[in-house]
Order: C-alpha cells, then structure tokens, then sequence
C-alpha cells in the first residue's frame, strides 16, 4: 500500500520555510545550543592533527597513535553527552508546538505528513547551524593551533590557515546521525499522542514528586547532613579511593536532590513571618510561583547544579593535572639522550662505555659530546640526616615514611662535568665540605630548611664534612622520565674511594637535536642486547609528556564546557517553557492592576533566582571539595591551577550568563504574545 500525500509539495516547503524562520526567532536557545556543540567537536577532533606535528621519531609514533585513540574515545563520550542534548532540547521544543500539530491535524494533515514537516524543519535548521558552527569552528581552531603549538614547544613561524577535513568529515557525520535520530524521535512522539493530547498540551502542568509541606522542614535539614557527610568522606589532604568517592557523590548528589525538593518550603515559611516583605507590591506572586516552579523541576535544577558543579572540578583540575604530568621537562630531560646501568647480583661490574664497545657501538658521528656520571649509596648517608627539628612540611605530609632511604652520593668531578656538558657552571667544594643537589619538588623545601638551620656536619665514610653552600642546587644531570627521588649529595672524589657505583650513566648530546639524530642514536643502540642497559630520549620524553598534556588538557575543557553548555541549555529551555505557561497568569495580573514595568521586574527576577540557586549550590559544593583536598592543590600550585580555577570561573559565568540574558529575552517575549 503506498502513502498518499495530503499537502501539495509547494505548501509543504513554503510551510516548512516559514516555521524554520519562527523557529530561528522563538527558539534561539535551541538553535544556540547546537552551534556551539558543533564548533566544540570540530575544534576537538582537529586536536588530531595538530598531535601529528610531533611524529618523527621512531618511538613516538606509537605513543601518538595512542593518543589518536584516547582522542576517539574522549570524541564519543563527548559526542554522546552533545547528542543527548539535542534529543533534551528538541523535547523542549516538541512540546510547545503540541497545540500547533493539533490545529495541523484538524485542517487535514495527517501524522506522517506532520512528521515529514518536522524532518525538513529539523534538516533546514541543523543544516544552518552546522554551517555556522563549522564556520566559526574553522577560525577557532585557528587560535586553537597556536595554543597546541605553544604547549607542545614548537615553534610555527610561518602560521597557515588551515582546514581539517577529518576533524569536519566526523562533525559532519556525528551531527547527521544525531538529527537522524531526533526525526526518529520525533516521530515517535508525535505518533502516540492523539488530537485531544495535542489540542490541550498547553493546559497540562508538571506535578511535584513531593507533596507533604512539613515533611519538607524536615528533609532539608536531612539534605544538608547528607550533603556535609559527602564532603567529610573525602579524606582531607589526599585522593579518595574509588569506594569513598562513589559513596561521597551519592551523597551530595541525593542531598542536593533533597536540597531542591525542600527549599521552597523551607524559604516560604521564613519569607511569610516578615510580613512587610512578603505583602510588597508582587513579592507574594513571585516568592509562590519561584516556590512552585522549584517543586516542579527539582530533578531538573539538581542535574543542572550537579552538571556545573562537575564543570567547575573537570576543567581546571584536569588542565592542571594535564600539565603536571609535564611541569619537570626541563629538570628531567637535560641531555639529548641518557644510558643507565643499574648494578646487582645480576649484573657485570663493567662500565657502560666498557657494554657499548663490547656489542660494537659507536656514537662519535651522532653526539657532539658525551660524559660519565656515577651515583654511589653509603649506609651513612639517609634522607633522616636532613630532617632537623622544627621543620614542618607545608605541601607533602608522607615524607616521613621515606626517612630510612639512602641518598644517592655523587663526586664532585663527575658532577661539575655534567653542568659543563650543558653549558652551565661548575662548583666549588673545599675537601671537607659537601653540597646538597635536588630539582625533585617534593624534597626541596626540607633541604632548603636544613641548608638555612644546619649547624652539624654530615659524616661520610669515615669522613667528617660540613655544609659548602648557602642556596640549595637544583641541577638537572641525567636524562629521566621524571624528576623525582631523594636528590643527591655531592662530596670531594676521595670520599668514594672505597664504594662501587650503584647506578651508573652515559649522557649525550647530539650534533643536531632533531628526530633524524634521535632516531640515528636509537638505530646504532639496538646493536646493544645486554638487559643491563636501559635508554631513555629526550624527544621521546617530552613529546610523549607533551602529548598527553595536550590531550588531556583539550578533553578536560571540551568536556568541562560541554556539561556547562548542557546545563544552561536545559535550564533555559525549562525557563521559557515556564514563562510561556505563565502568560495568562500575568495577564491576570495585569488587569488586576500591576504595571507593565512590575511585571518583567517579576520575571527577571524569577530567572535571575532560577539560575542563581543551581550556581550558589555548585559553587558551595566546589568550595567545601576544595578546602578538603587542599594539599592537593598546593602541590598544582606550581602549574598554575589558581590560574585554571579563575580562568575556569570567568568561562562558566560567560557561557552560563549568555543562556541567563536569552531566557530573560525570551521570557517576556512570550509575556507579549
């Protein structure tokens, strides 16, 4: 049986036409919401190719692929949470023309034709704000670039405008899928609803989950202990366990639910005993229609204060945990390349140079110089000689736990020849004096306090030696992945006379310090097939550090922007919707005698104190997370997160702002209809 068309084609179009443009003017969030979700996932996916600038050396290229992977993963995820969006917000915009549809259908237009309408609508306007969103996706990923540049080190001199047809391709594709699966949606819909559902959509209200007034004192009260009890699960200065994290966000979560069934309530009891108040011109109108509106959306309102609140934690916490992960390349990587050997009963005491002319390696046309450096243990020597009385750790409590480690003992020719290696100057030791050297964060205030307070001497190996510097060192000498461990004490040669190198180093430098040289130095290493040595690259270092900072820190603000756009877009969306139903009761008012000017005063302030509870009640909950782990954030103090945190808060006012502004647009738009 083949479907016959009601509506001629031309009336079709013209009339798809003409509520596309009603709809760009009514509906502006909707509209908003989608562009802004289509210039973050073009400006995401490009991420991809700016990772590629780093390709070239030979162990990176499966690092990078790698990358492309958690950018895949991460590219879904965020997908996802967008297409959910779209599906929330098209509800929103489903159901403000049910009545329409009903006039629709009693003129002659049948369901399907009604839902072909709705597929050109949903095209037509998807359409244009993916052109748009592509558009201006285009020239942010242009500043984007340089960024990524930036934090990967790399200098671009000659900038070029460019186009990521992957990155626009996936957009395209994603966006599609997703307006495909909303015309499927909305099909649905508008096949299970009759006329009479449709004709009287608009007389239908929402109905609060919770009835019982008093029982509402009672459960804000419980709301807020709950919520206490979800902050005083995480423990204080130190990452929970998964348990005690799960256990701690049901809480707050199912607390802030109670929070926002109960509110109203409770604020309407105080409100009504200062009567002054409540009788003042509309204040009884707007604190009861502010108090019936939060009943009706109190699922909504926790999603959307739960959705800030994640903003806020995600995005400058995961920025700044991105560049922790690569705040030490200068102090870890000071030479192009080092070897080690670690020395054991498994072993052979030889030395690395004595390794590499065994297996036939030869460095001499690759490195423009090279150096030796021994790190000796001696059981005098523990990090507990350095912990004087009096000295109080202001950043990392576990130190004490690390008391009976040894320090690695260095000679003073070794080390002055690692500076000299970088172009740096040596130091001066008399034959009885030592220095302390340490580019590890976590110990230099403990040797810093010693340096200043020390007033013993240290004994070495049968050897008495007092402190021979007045500011600790805090020199790089070989090539790690990180620049952590206990630091090390530099002593006269002689006191290592009697002791056997527990770790010994080869660093160079390269004639050229690109991924041609580095991949030259690798090819003539794998000659070696001695398990004793281990090599490590700077390039492969750095950029391996750098990539995943850069991914990370990309995932963290996608992410963190994308749940913020969802949140005022859904808190927007429930705003207009309530105005619309609003208008008859404002028209009452009207003839009862209010002014024009006291009617929008009430509804800016019913969508100023709408957004503002979900916002205070972020804010409170990131505040209180952010005393507990306080420690935490001392230690991120040193890549900026008080930085990310402001940075993090002016974005969420900006984006959050421009949905509070459209709602109170729209919200006496409708009042004049």
């Amino acid at each position: 049986m083949f479907y016959k068309k009601n509506t001629s084609d031309k009336m079709f179009n013209e009339l798809a036409v003409k509520n596309v443009k009603k709809s760009l003017k009514d509906y502006a969030i909707y509209f908003i919401t989608l562009v802004f979700g289509v210039i973050l996932l073009y400006t995401f996916n490009s991420i991809e190719d700016h990772i590629k600038l780093l390709g070239g050396s030979a162990y990176m290229e499966g690092y990078i692929g790698f990358a492309r992977g958690i950018i895949l993963f991460a590219s879904i995820f965020i997908c996802m949470i967008f297409g959910f969006l779209i599906a929330y917000a098209n509800n929103f915009f489903m159901k403000r023309r049910k009545r329409e549809f009903g006039v629709y259908t009693v003129l002659g237009m049948n369901k399907r034709d009604i839902n072909r309408l709705m597929v050109k609508e949903t095209l037509t306007i998807g359409l244009f704000a993916l052109i748009i969103g592509l558009i201006l996706g285009i020239f942010v990923a242009q500043g984007i670039r340089v960024i990524t540049l930036s934090m990967m080190n790399i200098e671009d001199n000659s900038f070029r405008f460019s186009i990521s047809l992957l990155a626009m391709i996936k957009t395209i594709i994603f966006f599609l899928l997703s307006l495909y699966f909303v015309s499927i949606f909305n099909k649905r819909r508008i096949k299970k609803h009759s006329l009479v559902d449709l004709l009287n959509a608009d007389k239908k209200n929402e109905k609060s989950i919770i009835i019982n007034k008093n029982s509402k004192i009672y459960l804000f009260l419980i709301s807020i202990i709950l919520i206490s009890i979800g902050y005083i699960i995480i423990p204080k200065n130190e990452l929970p366990s998964w348990k005690k994290f799960l256990s701690s966000s049901v809480l707050i979560g199912y607390g802030t639910y109670l929070f926002f069934s109960s509110i109203s309530d409770f604020i309407i009891n105080i409100v009504r005993n200062n009567k002054i108040i409540y009788y003042k011109k509309l204040n009884l109108f707007i604190i009861n229609q502010i108090s019936s509106y939060i009943k009706t959306i109190n699922v909504s309102l926790t999603v959307i204060c739960l959705l800030l609140f994640s903003s806020m934690v995600i995005i400058p916490f995961g920025i700044s945990i991105a560049k922790y992960t690569a705040y030490d390349l200068k102090e870890a990587t000071p030479f192009d390349a080092s070897i080690s050997k670690y020395y054991n009963e498994y072993t052979d005491n030889s030395s690395i140079n004595d390794n590499l002319k065994r297996e036939g390696i030869d460095f001499k046309s690759i490195v423009s110089s090279s150096g030796e450096l021994n790190k000796y243990e001696s059981k005098d020597v523990t990090l507990k000689n350095f912990l004087l009385n009096g000295f109080k750790s202001s950043k990392h409590s576990n130190y004490k736990k690390d008391l009976n480690e040894n320090i690695y003992l260095v000679g003073l020719s070794q080390y002055n020849q690692s500076l000299k290696q970088q172009g740096l100057k040596g130091i001066s030791l008399k034959e009885d004096e030592f220095a302390i050297n340490c580019n590890s964060y976590d110990y230099k205030e403990l040797y810093n306090y010693y340096i200043k307070n020390n007033k013993g001497k240290l004994n070495v190996e049968g050897y008495s030696l007092k402190l021979g510097q007045n500011k600790l060192y805090e020199n790089s000498i070989v090539t790690e992945q990180l620049a952590l461990g206990y630091g090390e004490i530099i002593v006269p040669d002689k006191v290592l006379a009697k002791l056997s190198p527990k770790l010994s180093y080869m660093n160079y430098n390269y004639v050229k310090r690109n991924n041609e040289y580095d991949n030259m130095f690798m090819r003539e290493y794998q000659k070696h097939q001695n398990d004793g040595l281990s090599f490590l690259s700077k390039m492969t270092i750095d950029g391996e550090k750098i990539t995943m900072d850069t991914v990370l820190t990309f995932i963290a603000v996608d992410l963190g922007i994308i749940l913020l756009i969802s949140a005022g877009a859904v808190l927007a969306l429930h705003q207009i919707a309530q105005s619309s139903k609003n208008k008859d009761r404002f028209k009452l008012l009207k003839d009862m005698g209010a002014t024009k000017r006291e009617i929008k005063k009430s509804v800016i302030i019913q969508v100023l104190v709408t957004f503002s509870i979900p916002f205070i009640v972020a804010l409170i909950h990131f505040g209180f997370i952010t005393l507990r782990i306080s420690n935490i954030i001392s230690i991120l103090v040193n890549v900026n997160i008080l930085k990310a945190i402001i940075i993090t808060m002016v974005t969420i006012l900006i984006i959050y702002s421009i949905y509070f502004f459209i709602s109170i647009v729209e919200s006496l738009r409708a009042l004049e209809e």
